[in-house]
């Protein structure tokens, strides 16, 4: 009996040791598994979930509209980002129009051009003659139509700035009518350094000492101002996308 009660003993310790071992050899659990996988790396853009830059999303190819309907809090940021030769210094939320400017003045000067003259377009029509002044669209937009007029009309002074500037491959820079160049004054000051009053490509719409406006940006205001003048002011260029 003695015999017996021993090997029933041994044979007891043995399914023991058994039970033990199998208890140690178990699949990881999913948390360990995510542990050896590593993290998602928030550099690879093509990863859902990853944050990039306004910046870097404007580098990728997405528009100012599309990252603006994504997110409106987005509107800051993408002032003062680069993007199409500039800095963004616009953007239209309503239609996703806009436009950048240059991110420094291109140089400042006392006189404006065009020697105090008013710009006018002669009209004639039978015996009467009708002057109409040009160059003194304010709105957003304006610009191109002022700068056009000034080039054609002045052969010298602001205008003359946009000739052949190219910032990658874009040469369509004008100078900014008095509205265009608020936005500026308004949506870069805590980007970069500004001067203190711009010229604008706005006239007075007066047909004789027509003044043009220029633009404050310490408080963004407009105010009319003489052609020439002893006062530097810089000029700012602009294109749209």
């Amino acid at each position: 009996m003695k015999q017996l009660h021993s090997i029933f003993s041994l044979t007891l310790i043995v399914l023991v040791l058994l039970s033990a071992c199998k208890k140690d050899d178990v699949t990881p659990t999913s948390t360990e598994t995510a542990d050896t996988t590593g993290t998602i790396d928030s550099t690879d853009t093509n990863t859902p979930g990853t944050t990039m830059s306004v910046q870097a999303r404007l580098d990728s190819g997405q528009t100012p509209f599309e990252i603006y309907q994504d997110d409106n809090d987005n509107l800051n940021e993408l002032y003062g980002a680069s993007y199409e030769g500039g800095i963004i210094a616009y953007l239209n939320t309503e239609d996703g129009s806009g436009f950048v400017a240059i991110e420094s003045y291109i140089d400042t000067v006392s006189d404006w051009g065009c020697s105090n003259k008013t710009l006018f377009e002669t009209v004639v029509l039978g015996t009467e003659t009708t002057y109409i002044p040009i160059a003194i669209g304010s709105s957003i937009g304006a610009g191109k139509y002022n700068t056009d007029a000034i080039a054609e009309k002045c052969f010298v002074g602001v205008s003359l700035y946009t000739a052949g500037y190219t910032v990658d491959g874009f040469g369509d820079w004008v100078v900014p009518s008095t509205d265009e160049m608020i936005e500026v004054s308004k949506n870069l000051a805590s980007k970069i350094e500004l001067h203190d009053s711009y010229w604008t490509s706005t006239q007075e719409n007066v047909l004789k000492n027509a003044k043009v406006y220029a633009v404050n940006t310490e408080d963004h205001s407009a105010s009319l101002v003489p052609k020439v003048s002893s006062v530097y002011r810089a000029v700012c260029l602009i294109r749209s996308f």
